[in-house]
């Protein structure tokens, strides 16, 4: 039967029995709440919580988990990215599949600079003619999205537009290979 929630009781038994956790799979479960990651060994590196049933995720999760390096977070029902803003160490996140609507919702993901690897496909923000400009604009330092390598080209832009976008609205220029 699927876990509906992390209880307590089920988050202590983790952290007694296995105090240097670094990777815990809790994916395809119903989980809708997930407040109890707090008791967690602080030394996980790795969490997967893809094809559950969130809507919110803790504010104090980066916190509870200083060391998080790799989050899925696939196929749940997130609007929002503001409780990942504190996971400082993060080079890896899977929010593909979930309900996040706003560009301006990846402002929260702007301080995690050791970010590399974004999946966010399958939102609603990702259908907009100009998402991957966009994300790429916002978050420069990204070496994929949607497990797509962001191009030399990508990059070019962005080191162009960037200093200028102050002053020109940089939405009308546009780069073509061949």
């Amino acid at each position: 039967m699927p876990l509906q929630t992390l209880t307590q009781e089920l988050a202590r038994q983790i952290a007694a029995d296995y105090p240097t956790l670094q990777s815990l799979n809790l994916s395809r479960n119903a989980l809708n709440d997930v407040r109890h990651l707090k008791l967690l060994p602080r030394s996980l590196t790795q969490l997967d919580l893809g094809s559950n049933r969130l809507s919110l995720l803790p504010d104090e999760l980066g916190t509870w988990i200083p060391e998080l390096r790799l989050l899925r977070l696939r196929a749940n029902a997130l609007e929002s990215l503001r409780p990942l803003v504190g996971c400082k160490q993060l080079q890896t996140l899977d929010v593909g599949a979930n309900r996040v609507a706003l560009v301006s919702e990846l402002r929260f993901l702007q301080p995690l600079t050791q970010l590399r690897h974004l999946a966010l496909d399958g939102n609603p923000l990702a259908d907009a003619p100009t998402y991957r400009r966009e994300v790429l604009g916002l978050l420069p330092q990204l070496q994929s999205l949607d497990g797509q390598e962001v191009t030399a080209a990508e990059r070019l832009y962005w080191d162009i537009a960037s200093p200028i976008s102050e002053t020109v609205d940089t939405r009308q220029f546009s780069i073509t290979t061949e």
